[in-house]
């Protein structure tokens, strides 16, 4: 099991700040086969803001599934660009992963000793 976490990214640039709400795929298919390999984002972009100073609830969130095909293209490229990629994706599912793992092996140690006591 994996934990993919959701995550935020925020640009800050001449006092505005471009956030970006992204969450993990679930389902990354392999391609069958015969079949070319594609590339497929191991993360999507949910919500895209602008604001400046601090965020506020007045604050217009655009959400990804309504914006326009290539607006979203050209957003995940800008992000590709800055490191956030699925090679970024990976990393942060691997050490989430792994950490949610430690916690738990944490808790089952934590269970037996209540239980044993």
């Amino acid at each position: 099991m994996q934990s993919k976490p959701d995550f935020s990214v925020e640009i800050e640039k001449g006092g505005q700040t471009l956030v970006f709400q992204c969450s993990s795929v679930d389902d990354v298919e392999a391609p069958a086969e015969g079949e070319e390999d594609t590339y497929s984002d191991l993360f999507q972009l949910d919500e895209v803001a602008v604001h400046e100073g601090e965020f506020k609830d007045s604050t217009y969130l655009v959400a990804a599934d309504i914006m326009d095909g290539n607006l979203y293209d050209l957003l995940m490229n800008f992000l590709d660009e800055r490191g956030i990629n699925n090679d970024f994706a990976k990393q942060l599912i691997d050490y989430s992963t792994a950490y949610e793992h430690r916690l738990y092996i944490e808790l089952l140690g934590k269970l037996k000793r209540f239980v044993a006591e």
